[in-house]
């Protein structure tokens, strides 16, 4: 069943001082599911396609038990389950981001990342967007073909509703500040959306990196960031600064650069 309005949570958020708003929300997409949204030549290979992952993830796998080998749930939630749970955590809205996709840097053909980028981005915007107005997505794009990332960015963001773009935090042949990728910001900052960088545990040298009970996510993450506000925000766009400091995680130290 399909809405266009909130449906009622269990506290009153919305008429109160305070609201949650979930800024980090995930969907575990399957390479099943964002299959049945390829174009034909790809799925008529959809056993051959499948015996591979869809996108390659090098090095580091998250569900390792690390001495703990007890049962563990793991689910895949549909749109419904993750409903009722911003229904249960009274949240007015979360913003969603892949979690397998967000390995699309480490695609090497460019044709085939557009590919997957539009499925993915087809499949949120179906499975997801369509069901329940509190859920906001950040689209995935192929930087490996930066014509078509802005192209993409434009198709989602008009019409399929979505509030930004993911850059991809490792895998590209250049940093994310570098010339080669300006026209993402241009067509961002026209289009008035979000840009996000979102780390993921892909690359070997990861293992340098991450020891465990610490944290995943700084390096990958950081490092891009670092070469956008360097190379591009903070000498080309003062609205860019500002967006970028409002969406950067909490992390302090990008709202004082850009102050």
């Amino acid at each position: 069943m399909k809405t266009n309005s909130h449906r009622k949570s269990n506290g009153n958020n919305r008429g109160s001082a305070r609201r949650i708003i979930d800024a980090d929300g995930h969907v575990r997409e399957t390479d099943e599911q964002i299959m049945e949204y390829m174009s034909a030549g790809y799925r008529s290979r959809r056993e051959a396609m499948l015996y591979f992952p869809l996108v390659p993830h090098h090095g580091w796998h998250r569900s390792i038990p690390a001495n703990d080998f007890r049962y563990q749930d793991f689910r895949v939630p549909d749109w419904r389950e993750w409903a009722g749970k911003l229904d249960e955590g009274n949240i007015e809205l979360t913003v969603l981001y892949p979690t397998r996709f967000m390995h699309i840097g480490q695609i090497g053909n460019p044709r085939y990342a557009v590919e997957l980028c539009r499925a993915y981005n087809d499949f949120l915007h179906e499975q997801f967007l369509t069901q329940d107005r509190r859920f906001r997505g950040m689209a995935l794009l192929p930087l490996q073909d930066v014509p078509s990332a802005v192209k993409e960015l434009r198709r989602v963001v008009k019409s399929h509703g979505m509030v930004g773009g993911i850059l991809p935090a490792e895998g590209l042949p250049l940093p994310l500040g570098h010339a080669l990728y300006r026209p993402i910001f241009i067509e961002a900052d026209r289009l008035g959306c979000a840009l996000s960088v979102h780390s993921c545990t892909s690359l070997r040298d990861n293992d340098r990196f991450l020891q465990p009970k610490r944290s995943r996510h700084p390096r990958p993450r950081d490092s891009p960031d670092a070469s956008v506000h360097q190379h591009y925000l903070l000498r080309r766009n003062e609205q860019a600064q500002e967006t970028s400091a409002r969406l950067s995680r909490g992390r302090l130290w990008l709202g004082a650069i850009s102050n």
